[in-house]
């Protein structure tokens, strides 16, 4: 027998007496594939194509003749590796000089019920299991004597008593046999304690209150009254408030419906029934709705931890400075992710918790507005003059541009962006005060040039001018004027543009003001030396520092590959959703309302700077590298900004909500297709079969998937068991919430990975950051 000694790993246990153990790192180099769009396959192409089915189960093989970096390429002797695999069929043959490693996320298993085996008539699971054991062992004495182990723990297993003691054994005869040919490597197993997963919330019971229960009651009443053999299941109550208007498709809305359309006087009225059905006046008012479930008391508590509903995006793991205003206390926030049994529980979550962040941010502006002031106030106003209505737009009014200031958000400079080097700040542990001290010195310097060269010391009258053009000739006019021949370009591909003060489907009608503001830009670029400046504005300093680390076009051009053309039209989709009516009025509630509606810019820019935009999306801009998969350079920037362009654009869903008199409607005959009112979603979504009710506004998976995994809303996904296996949705959400527990453990949904950077952000021992 070969000899052996302790490992000193007591994860590992023993090793052969001649191994050494050291980290893996230092053996060899783990480098990973690169993922092949589909226009890069070829039938017949220059290098055949590892994917990684190909280990396993598909005899399908491509090719390319694309030249890659040397280390993408198989050599005799690497180790190959797959972080997943299915185990349908596994039918690699083992060569003598073939190591094979199956590395795998998925967890087998564990039981299989006695439904499960009777309606298959196999335990697949357990087929399964020693399927890939006898491929691992390779060898027909040790399959033997594995299986004979583990059957022999079977039979105990199903024969156990209280009190038999003897299973213990056999249990760790049969975990020492398996050891043999897998390794267990979960985080959890090499901690010192077992607090992985923070399960604290489930100590502390849910608040029921009599609403909860008088729901319940209404609803058995309303179905007891008609001719279905159905009874309510309690998990409906539990799981759902307002059921009548959220039980869309369901057998036992449908039968109550039918008979009611048969019986329309027997319907009782809307008193009592009141907490089955959404209340349109209430939701148009923008008021509280009575709590008649505990589960969304809770999942709300979660959601809106610290004035949640005033964040447009999740604040990054690593701010680079002292976070302020509406995130001054966001550290920890996560998205959280729901997972239910019931279809109507992502909707019903999806419109309740879009409404509440609606409520506590566009209600409250509402609410404190005097009574002649509240026009298209109300929830269902029309969309495009919903209250309040988008602020950072290029307006003219009566022949003159009103918004020229708005190209303080969207011109990166180039000189403004080298002013601060966030890296480098963080490294030397610089505070926000610290920070705005030394670009404010910067920032003195460059103004005194330009008042000397632009300045009119006769003209005393203050110039709003200084706000644009200064980081422009600080630039240079070469440089400023090949950024407008960009952002024209960019701007007439935009078709979501926010901007315009026309909302037409006509392009040309909507870029009438864009263009009126970029020709007048150019008539002061094209003549320079007639650029006479005005007094400075007072605040002009200050507002170029929060350029200098605010403005969405300076830090996005910092962050990815410093392209003119790249920032602005990323910047351009942040601007389009500060023009949403919840963006303007968080911006209101953290700041006040601005002076004038044409300075509202510059709270926007405050909001960036205390959110710290730059290190936001510097960690999103490193995910989606990550995720990509990038070893090099190349063209990964235009890359990574398609990715963002896709996922960040806003996509919006509405859910249709019955109501009391909606249905009274049809079953009177008076209106067969009266379907409800429609709720906007935005702050949480639902990820089911069908994402929306409205076909316009639909949001595909792929959609949802991008967004969720993007820092920007939404921040609530609920979802059923379509988004539980084959999708990741770890980037920023390390919150799990199962309304209904399943009966299968296999079935309850994890968070994948260990959240990225998310909760690993590591400091090397002389306190430098590295990224």
């Amino acid at each position: 027998m070969r000899e052996m000694r302790d490992s000193g790993v007591e994860w590992i246990g023993e090793i052969p007496k001649d191994w050494n153990c050291c980290k893996q790192k230092y053996r060899f180099t783990l480098i990973n594939g690169r993922a092949f769009k589909d226009n890069e396959f070829e039938e017949d192409g220059t290098y055949r194509i590892l994917r990684v089915g190909n280990l396993f189960s598909n005899p399908v093989w491509y090719s390319s003749s694309l030249e890659l970096e040397p280390d993408k390429y198989c050599e005799k002797g690497d180790l190959i590796y797959a972080w997943s695999m299915s185990y349908e069929v596994l039918e690699v043959e083992k060569q003598d000089d073939t190591r094979v490693l199956l590395l795998s996320a998925t967890p087998y298993k564990l039981y299989s019920t006695l439904e499960e085996i009777d309606e298959n008539q196999l335990d697949e699971h357990y087929a399964e299991f020693f399927q890939v054991m006898n491929f691992l062992f390779d060898d027909e004495v040790k399959d033997i004597k594995f299986k004979e182990v583990w059957k022999n723990y079977s039979h105990a297993l199903s024969e156990l008593k209280a009190g038999d003691s003897a299973i213990i054994r056999m249990k760790e005869l049969a975990e020492n046999a398996m050891y043999q040919g897998v390794s267990r490597t979960e985080r959890i197993s090499v901690m010192d304690s077992g607090d992985y997963t923070d399960d604290s919330s489930v100590k502390h019971h849910l608040q029921i209150d009599e609403n909860d229960i008088n729901s319940y009651i209404q609803m058995s009443r309303l179905l007891s009254k008609t001719d279905s053999n159905h009874s309510l299941p309690v998990d409906y109550a539990k799981s759902c408030p307002y059921l009548m208007s959220f039980m869309k498709k369901y057998k036992i809305k449908e039968q109550i419906e039918k008979y009611y359309i048969k019986h329309p006087d027997e319907f009782g009225s809307e008193r009592e029934q009141c907490l089955l059905w959404l209340n349109r006046n209430k939701i148009n008012k923008y008021d509280e709705l009575p709590k008649t479930n505990a589960r969304l008391e809770a999942l709300k508590e979660k959601a809106f931890t610290g004035g949640a509903e005033k964040y447009l995006w999740i604040p990054p793991s690593l701010p680079y400075y002292e976070m302020q205003g509406a995130y001054k206390n966001s550290k920890g926030f996560s998205k959280i992710l729901v997972f239910s049994a019931w279809e109507m529980v992502p909707r019903m979550i999806g419109a309740l918790v879009s409404y509440e962040a609606e409520r506590l941010t566009v209600g409250k502006l509402v609410h404190q507005i005097k009574n002649q002031d509240k026009k298209n106030t109300g929830y269902f106003a029309d969309g495009s003059r919903r209250y309040p209505v988008a602020r950072l737009r290029f307006n003219v009014s009566n022949g003159e541009v009103r918004g020229m200031s708005l190209f303080a958000l969207l011109y990166p400079s180039k000189t403004l962006s080298d002013m601060y080097l966030p890296i480098e700040s963080l490294n030397n542990h610089e505070s926000l005060e610290v920070i705005e001290k030394s670009v404010r010195l910067k920032l003195k310097e460059k103004l005194a040039i330009i008042e000397e060269k632009y300045g009119d010391s006769g003209n005393n009258k203050e110039d709003a001018r200084w706000y644009y053009l200064a980081p422009m000739l600080m630039d240079g006019v070469i440089y400023a004027k090949h950024w407008i021949e960009d952002i024209v370009w960019e701007m007439n591909t935009d078709e979501e543009d926010t901007t315009s003060e026309v909302r037409s489907s006509s392009k040309d009608k909507r870029n009438k003001g864009f263009i009126a503001h970029i020709d007048k830009l150019r008539s002061y670029l094209d003549a320079p030396e007639e650029i006479h400046l005005g007094r400075k504005p007072e605040d002009l300093l200050e507002t170029l520092v929060n350029m200098v680390l605010g403005s969405p076009a300076i830090c996005i051009y910092r962050s990815n590959g410093r392209s003119t053309a790249r920032a602005t039209s990323l910047a351009k989709v942040f601007v389009n959703n500060f023009n949403l009516p919840e963006s303007t009025a968080i911006i209101d509630l953290a700041y006040g309302r601005c002076r004038d509606d044409n300075s509202h810019w510059q709270n926007v820019l405050k909001y960036c700077k205390d959110g710290c935009f730059q290190a936001m999306i510097d960690e999103y801009i490193h995910m989606l590298k990550e995720t990509a998969g990038f070893q090099s350079d190349g063209n990964q920037y235009q890359i990574v900004h398609d990715m963002m362009m896709d996922s960040l654009k806003i996509h919006t869903a509405t859910y249709i909500a019955d109501t009391y008199p909606d249905f009274k409607k049809r079953i009177n005959g008076a209106d067969r297709k009266s379907d409800g009112c429609r709720i906007r979603s935005s702050y949480a979504v639902g990820f089911t079969k069908d994402a929306g009710d409205n076909s316009k506004v639909v949001m595909r998976k792929e959609n949802i998937r991008n967004a969720f995994n993007s820092p920007m809303r939404p921040f609530v996904l609920a979802t059923t068991s379509i988004g539980q296996e084959g999708l990741d949705f770890h980037n920023y959400c390390r919150v799990i919430m199962h309304w209904n527990l399943p009966s299968n453990p296999i079935d309850v949904g994890r968070i994948l990975r260990t959240f990225k950077i998310k909760k690993n952000v590591e400091v090397t021992d002389n306190g430098k950051i590295i990224i």
